[in-house]
């Protein structure tokens, strides 16, 4: 049995407006742990800042979470994308 590195799937993310489509795209081709450990230290970063904010409130510092958080939920669909095309199916 011959192993199969997973990787992602070329995946688009973001949306930019109603008429534009997505703004970011993670490439194809990526090892899925790399991708992965990346999502993690990118949840890491937003787990932090939030714990911050519980303490200390700032309005512009929660943008920065939601936006690593789309950066790892992007990553995370290239993965899970490129899983099902190692699979032969579609997510």
């Amino acid at each position: 049995m011959s192993a199969h590195t997973v990787t992602t799937a070329q995946h688009a993310f973001y949306p930019a407006g109603p008429s534009m489509g997505d703004l970011f795209e993670v490439r194809a081709g990526v090892p899925a742990i790399a991708s992965l450990e990346l999502a993690s230290c990118f949840l890491e970063s937003v787990y932090q800042t939030l714990q911050k904010m519980a303490e200390d409130p700032d309005a512009d510092v929660i943008y920065g979470a939601a936006h690593l958080t789309a950066m790892a939920r992007g990553v995370i669909g290239a993965v899970a994308c490129g899983l099902a095309q190692t699979k032969g199916g579609d997510v």
